[in-house]
């Protein structure tokens, strides 16, 4: 237990090993990005305030909390991982492009 409180981020389930090699870092994700405590205090929040007062999102939230599910849960994901994938995507489309176009200048040549 006390492996994975320091290792594996409690909201997403994802390793401190990802953060840190394509992120800033896992102390920072689990404060700033995952913070459990935020997670916490939403519920409470939602607890305290009249159902006719919650928003569209927050209604959405609650009926899942109440009903068990945890859909709500970003499993298995991080905005910082995932900006970091599309950039290592957007420069692997670059790569693909300027070869294609310097294929294609070949051809012509040709």
């Amino acid at each position: 237990i006390d492996q994975d409180m320091t290792s594996v981020c409690f909201i997403c389930s994802r390793n401190a090993y990802d953060f840190e090699h394509h992120g800033e870092g896992f102390e920072k994700h689990v404060k700033e990005e995952h913070n459990q405590w935020a997670y916490l205090f939403f519920i409470l929040y939602l607890d305290e305030t009249r159902f006719n007062d919650y928003t569209a999102i927050e209604l959405y939230v609650w009926r899942l909390f109440e009903n068990e599910r945890l859909d709500y849960f970003p499993l298995n994901k991080s905005m910082t991982l995932e900006a970091a994938e599309d950039n290592r995507e957007e420069a692997k489309l670059e790569t693909l492009l300027s070869q294609v176009s310097y294929l294609v200048r070949k051809w012509k040549e040709e």
